[in-house]
C-alpha cells in the first residue's frame, strides 16, 4: 500500500481520463489498483475513471476481467470471416493462465472451439480433451494461488506437462499467445507454420510478432 501510494504521488501528474489510463498487469490486481485509485482521489478530489481494473464498489465494471480475452477472440473471429471461416470446431493453443487466457478460453468454448493448452513460467500443459467446465474454473484457482505455476493443472486433471517448454509445438488451427512478452521466437513461428496453423492472434503485450514477422519475411515466407 505504501509503495502504491508513493508511486501515485508522481504518476498522478502524467495520467488522466483524457490523457492516459493505466491498467494492472502481472503482479498488479484489484487490490493494488484500489490503493492507487484511493491515493489519486485523495490528491485530486476526483472520482474519474482514471485507472482500469477497479473493484465494483469504486467504479469498476462487470466483465472487465474477461474483456481482453473476449476481445482477442472476437478479433480472431472477424479475421476468419475474411476467408469464410470461423472458430467453431477449431483446435486452439493458448499460452498463459491469467485474465487474458481465461477470457480467451471462455469465449473460444462459447464459439465452439477447443482449447488444448495453457502455460506458465514453469512450462505448459496439453489437455487433448479441452479446457472446459470445471477446468476453466480451476484456472481461477491457479491465478489466485499466487504460485505462478501451471503444473498443478496437469497433476489435478492427469494431463501431460511439458516443463520449460512453450505450447507452440502442439499442432493447432489457431494460436493465442496470452502470457507475457517475447513469447514467440522464429523457431516457434516456423513450427506453427509447419503444423499448418490457420490463424495467430496476439493476446500478450509485445509477444514478438514484429520480430518474427520480419525474420520470416527475410526468409521469403509470408
Amino acid at each position: 500500500m505504501n509503495f502504491c501510494q508513493s508511486f501515485m504521488l508522481e504518476l498522478s501528474r502524467h495520467i488522466g481520463a483524457s490523457t492516459d489510463v493505466p491498467a494492472g498487469d502481472i503482479g498488479v490486481g484489484a487490490r493494488e489498483i484500489g490503493y492507487l485509485f484511493g491515493m489519486y482521489r485523495r490528491m485530486t478530489k476526483s472520482f474519474k475513471g482514471v485507472l482500469t481494473g477497479k473493484g465494483l464498489a469504486w467504479g469498476g465494471r462487470y466483465l472487465r476481467p474477461e474483456a481482453t480475452g473476449y476481445g482477442v477472440v472476437c478479433f480472431a473471429e472477424e479475421m476468419l470471416k475474411n476467408v469464410d471461416d470461423n472458430i467453431k470446431g477449431k483446435v486452439v493453443t493458448v499460452s498463459g493462465f491469467g485474465n487474458v487466457a481465461w477470457g480467451v478460453v471462455k469465449k473460444v468454448n462459447e464459439l465452439g472451439g477447443k482449447v488444448i493448452t495453457l502455460s506458465g513460467p514453469d512450462g505448459f500443459i496439453h489437455d487433448p480433451d479441452g479446457v472446459t467446465g470445471e477446468k476453466i474454473d480451476y484456472m481461477l484457482k491457479l491465478r489466485l494461488s499466487g504460485n505462478d505455476v501451471v503444473k498443478e493443472y496437469a497433476d489435478h486433471f492427469k494431463v501431460k506437462f511439458y516443463p520449460g517448454k512453450r505450447p507452440w509445438i502442439i499442432p493447432c488451427d489457431i494460436a493465442f499467445p496470452c502470457a507475457t512478452q517475447n513469447e514467440l521466437s522464429l523457431d516457434d513461428a516456423m513450427t506453427l507454420v509447419k503444423n499448418n496453423v490457420k490463424c495467430l492472434v496476439e493476446g500478450a503485450n509485445i509477444a514478438g510478432f514484429r520480430r518474427v514477422a520480419d525474420a520470416m519475411l527475410d526468409q521469403g515466407l509470408s
